[in-house]
Parts: structure tokens; C-alpha cells; sequence
């Protein structure tokens, strides 16, 4: 049986994409929405990594590794992104036969409605980049934000039909299909 892993349930780290010129924080005439998008991820990712291991994904490590005061569990990682919302594009973590894998699924940013092309790519260079380890990683041809799915850990999967059976996401495949 395959079941999700909720999210309050142990693993390896948190990941957190931070903001950068190119996505939507940024403002030319006014600045001050990505300083601030930065300092509320600074503090988040300092707190998260007195108890656990933080990836960071981000565009170039030295435009943000000053910002923090401890970088202890703290892993700076490369990659570009389109947007900070990784929860949406990054990998879903399961179990299958007591087995952990990681489902990749396609993310097409909120229905076309913003690029996700460099997202997309983020769980793909994060496996082979060697963070995550062993454990293998599954490409799904399906759009998913993993964000509009909610999961006890126990099989049960908490979603909106009006999200995944939308013809702009999944080319309107129906509720059973899904």
C-alpha cells in the first residue's frame, strides 16, 4: 500500500526556496517586498534549524549566507527557481510497501498562469545533486501542487476536485481518473 507521508512526521529536512529578483517579491520601483520575503525566511529557516537539517534552495549563496547569524544545519543549495512556493513543486514524500520514494509530479504553475519551467526542474537536480540520498525518486506525468493536498499519513489524502480535475491543469481528466 502506498500512503503519503504527512507532513508533521519525521524527515530528513526542510526545504525552503527563497526569493529572489526574478520572482514575484520582487518589485523594480520598491525593494522593500523582497527584503522583507528574505528576512521573514532568514528567521523561519534559523528557527527550523536549531532542532533539524535546512536546505536552502537559492539562486547564488552568496547573495544571501551573510543574512544569517548561524548557517549550523544549514545547507545552501544552488539551483534557479522561477518561484519560492516550493511546497507546490517539490517532491511528495510516500511510503510503498514500507519503502520511502519521492513522487515528482509536474507543476505547471497554477495552470499556466506563471513560468515553472526552472520549478520543475528543482527535485531532478536536487536527486542529482545527491541530496536526497538513496532514496529513489519517481517521475509522475500528472500536474500536482502539492499544496492542495493535505495527508493524515494513514492513506487518506485531503484535496479539492475543482484543483485537479481542472482542464488546465490535467487536460480535464475526471475524478476517478485523478
Amino acid at each position: 500500500m502506498r500512503r503519503v507521508v504527512a507532513e508533521w512526521q519525521n524527515h530528513r529536512a526542510v526545504m525552503i526556496a527563497f526569493a529572489h529578483e526574478q520572482t514575484d517579491w520582487y518589485e523594480h520601483e520598491d525593494a522593500s517586498a523582497l527584503r522583507d520575503a528574505l528576512t521573514v525566511s532568514v528567521r523561519i529557516a534559523q528557527a527550523i534549524a536549531y532542532s533539524q537539517s535546512v536546505y536552502i534552495i537559492c539562486r547564488d549563496k552568496s547573495e544571501i549566507s551573510h543574512l544569517f547569524c548561524s548557517k549550523n544545519n544549514i545547507s545552501f543549495i544552488e539551483i534557479p527557481t522561477n518561484d519560492t512556493w516550493i511546497r507546490d513543486y517539490g517532491y511528495i514524500s510516500v511510503v510503498d510497501d514500507g519503502e520511502a520514494r519521492l513522487l515528482d509530479f509536474v507543476f505547471d504553475g497554477w495552470g499556466a498562469k506563471y513560468e515553472a519551467r526552472l520549478d520543475n526542474s528543482v527535485n531532478r537536480t536536487l536527486y542529482k545533486k545527491g541530496y536526497l540520498g538513496t532514496t529513489p525518486l519517481e517521475s509522475v506525468n500528472l500536474v500536482l501542487e502539492g499544496g492542495s493536498i493535505e495527508s493524515d499519513g494513514e492513506g487518506t489524502i485531503l484535496t479539492t476536485s475543482r484543483c485537479l480535475c481542472n482542464p488546465n491543469r490535467n487536460g480535464g481528466m475526471g475524478r476517478d481518473e485523478i
